[in-house]
């Protein structure tokens, strides 16, 4: 989502960034802007490529089993 300054390591950490975030209207308004954008051209939110991943790994699995395999780690691209 290119917002790492949104990244906690835990609970603690987290609930300080929401209070601080909560204090600076600036800060938050920034990082909403951010995401907006970042909408635009983040594969996350890119939901037709994301629905053919999906429906690729589905086939790739289905392929697995009706051949009588064992199920394996698979990758698929994004």
């Amino acid at each position: 989502m290119g917002l790492p300054e949104l990244i906690t390591k835990n609970l603690e950490e987290y609930k300080n960034l929401a209070i601080n975030l909560a204090k600076s209207p600036d800060k938050l308004q920034e990082i909403k802007q951010k995401l907006a954008q970042n909408r635009l051209t983040y594969p996350l939110f890119d939901t037709l490529r994301f629905t053919r991943n999906l429906e690729k790994a589905y086939r790739t699995m289905w392929d697995i089993y009706a051949a009588g395999k064992s199920p394996e780690m698979i990758k698929i691209a994004n």
